[in-house]
């Protein structure tokens, strides 16, 4: 009996045990809530610290370079962490279509692929070896998948290495000049390699039945060259291609079929053309050489051109040989360009040079300097805000408004609020962006974000508004919505074009480095088009202002019952008159604080507590995971979207 008691205490205990653990497990990001302590669980795997700005990339070794030269070929952190495989998956790079892909994920422009010079970190853009399965414009396809020339076809030298291109199944049906020797399998020869000693012929016909000695032949030419003012074609240039403009489609003589060496009579003119990246010579741009008097006139070349230069953030003047040309197309070397920061842009790095030029290798000198764009700035100095009072245009320029398309009549409607935190990234709350029923993420398709907009209205036309499509959304791995109390309640938009910064359009502020300071009793500043007092939607953007509480003061702020919906991630915003709470129209945007004359964005409109009047929930940016988790998803942003003008 003693045995038995002892194994029922054992087991009495061990469930109890187990019922703690659980407990513990379960409760833990709710026991949290009452400390300022700033770990979680979930976000462990986004904690990362680092001395760098938001614009630069941390390597391996700890050194900073700029978040652009991450994966771009060539090694800028000097234990070249930032051109790895690993460094190229971790921050998710795509190559676009006109560009080359290193072997570990770097991207390089197309045209430096096998031009003899490594411009990949690893090399891999000079591995060149393998046989192509298609060959360019302008060329021949051996048999054995080898590229040559079109024009060394049927000239009586072997190029193939399988010999495929001296063959009487591709040469049989060539109709030779009168002035020509036709091989006797059927390539077209000069008359003069005919009995001269030496077989020119691949066959060797041209020197068959030969009598010695060497018999002279009178026969002339139909259209005789007169030698003393013929030219010899020149060799194609290396980047492009030339035909004989006096020759018609199928024309088979000898000169028509521009092989570099054959002759050609006086006034006898070639139209050049350069492939793509590449442009003629000429400064005029003239595409044609004509022989005159046994010379050629104009003789051209195909020269590398510099990509265009483009920024929205910028104004870009482009000069060549004192005339102003387009900045948006690809520019001839010693090709000039000025560049300076737009209104509401500014400069963030003293740059070494005041202009940029065009090198012969089609590269400019010097890579454009970073316009940053303004943030934070309101039209009106002090904020004149009150419990729903009607804000003024351009009062709050990054409050973005998130349209969504109703499945039942495809019209769109304004659902949340977000706070425009980049030219092309919109910071909003995760439940937003998920469908509460499926726990999926909505199509990005049907969503479209409205920015400088001053009334709901989708439809109404705004003088300073725009509305953009949305390229990708993203939350936290681990947002559970209603479930966890909407902890995590944060989540990020990319737009499909960059906007242009103005006065009625323009980013919050973010205190990326933590270097602000914000205590209980700061004034934030809402706005939106949340329900009036009669529960309708607001027509215009209306305001409030609310105390910020932490945390801690929070939880004390509210009645016990309801201190499980304050997770550890967020704050609250108190108004001292009831009605203060922001409403369903609002959720998603943005609490800002005003520091140094700028307002920084410090906290998301998640929800609300309807039985506490005066009390909003915000998730705190200031908490490191969020912070933290919001630099990473920008900077993969930043890699991946294509600034737009």
């Amino acid at each position: 009996a003693a045995d038995e008691t002892r194994a029922a205490v054992m087991f009495a205990s061990l469930s109890i045990y187990i019922i703690v653990l659980f407990a513990l497990a379960f409760l833990n990001p709710f026991l949290a809530a009452g400390s300022n302590t700033t770990s979680h669980p979930l976000y462990h795997r986004f904690r990362r610290q680092s001395s760098c700005s938001q614009l630069q990339y941390r390597c391996a070794n700890g050194d900073c370079i700029p978040s652009y030269s991450v994966c771009d070929g060539s090694k800028e952190c000097s234990d070249g962490s930032d051109e790895t495989r690993a460094a190229c998956t971790a921050t998710k790079i795509r190559c676009p279509m006109l560009a080359f892909e290193c072997a570990y994920g770097a991207c390089i422009d197309r045209e430096q692929k096998c031009d003899g010079k490594e411009d990949c970190a690893d090399g891999s853009d000079e591995i060149c070896t393998q046989p192509s399965t298609s060959c360019p414009e302008r060329t021949f396809q051996c048999s054995n998948g080898e590229c040559i020339n079109q024009y060394s076809i049927c000239d009586g030298v072997i190029d193939c290495t399988d010999k495929s291109d001296e063959t009487r199944n591709l040469c049989k049906n060539l109709k030779c000049a009168a002035s020509s020797f036709q091989c006797e399998y059927g390539a077209c020869l000069e008359m003069s390699a005919r009995c001269n000693n030496k077989q020119e012929c691949h066959d060797g016909s041209d020197e068959a039945g030969c009598p010695t000695p060497k018999p002279t032949f009178t026969e002339q030419p139909l259209n005789p060259v007169n030698v003393g003012n013929s030219c010899i074609l020149p060799q194609h240039p290396q980047n492009g291609f030339y035909v004989s403009s006096q020759c018609g489609a199928g024309d088979s003589r000898t000169a028509c079929r521009n092989i570099p060496g054959t002759p050609v009579p006086d006034n006898w003119l070639l139209k050049y053309t350069c492939n793509a990246n590449f442009d003629i010579s000429s400064t005029e741009s003239n595409e044609y050489s004509v022989c005159s008097k046994g010379e050629w006139k104009n003789p051209l070349d195909c020269i590398k051109l510099c990509p265009p230069l483009e920024a929205i953030s910028m104004k870009i003047d482009c000069e060549y040989d004192g005339r102003e040309v387009p900045c948006t197309k690809r520019m001839k070397p010693n090709t000039t360009a000025s560049a300076s920061c737009k209104q509401h842009y500014r400069e963030i790095y003293l740059r070494q040079y005041s202009n940029l030029t065009c090198l012969e290798n089609g590269d400019w000198s010097h890579r454009l300097f970073y316009c940053a764009p303004d943030c934070g700035i309101s039209s009106t100095l002090t904020p004149l805000i009150s419990n729903g009072d009607p804000a003024i245009l351009g009062q709050f320029p990054w409050l973005a408004s998130i349209f969504m398309k109703n499945e039942t009549d495809q019209q769109w409607e304004q659902q949340c609020g977000g706070t425009l935190i980049s030219p092309h990234i919109v910071l909003t709350a995760a439940h937003c962006l998920v469908d509460e029923t499926t726990g999926s993420l909505r199509d990005p398709e049907n969503m479209k974000v409205g920015l400088g907009k001053y009334y709901r209205d989708y439809y109404k036309l705004e003088n300073y508004s725009a509305i953009v499509g949305v390229r990708e959304i993203v939350v936290p791995r681990f947002y559970s919505g209603r479930a966890a109390f909407f902890a995590l309640d944060i989540g990020l938009i990319d737009l499909k074009t960059s906007i242009q910064v103005t006065a009625y359009i323009m980013p919050a502020c973010v205190d990326w480095q933590a270097t602000i300071t914000i205590n209980t009793g700061t004034t934030g500043y809402v706005a939106g088009w949340g329900a009036t007092q009669n529960e309708a939607p607001s027509p215009t953007v209306l305001t409030t202002n609310l105390t910020y509480l932490d945390n801690g003061e929070c939880i004390r702020s509210v009645r016990n019952a309801f201190q499980k919906l304050v997770t550890h991630d967020k704050f609250c915003g108190k108004s001292v008159e009831n009605g203060g709470q922001v409403a369903s129209g609002d959720s998603g945007g943005g609490l800002t604080i005003v520091e140094k004359g700028l307002h920084f964005v410090y906290g998301v409109v998640s929800t609300k507590i309807t039985q506490e009047t005066t009390i909003s929930l915000f998730t705190d940016l200031s908490n490191i995971e969020h912070r933290s988790w919001l630099e990473e998803q920008k900077n993969r942003f930043e890699r991946l979207h294509i600034e737009s003008s």
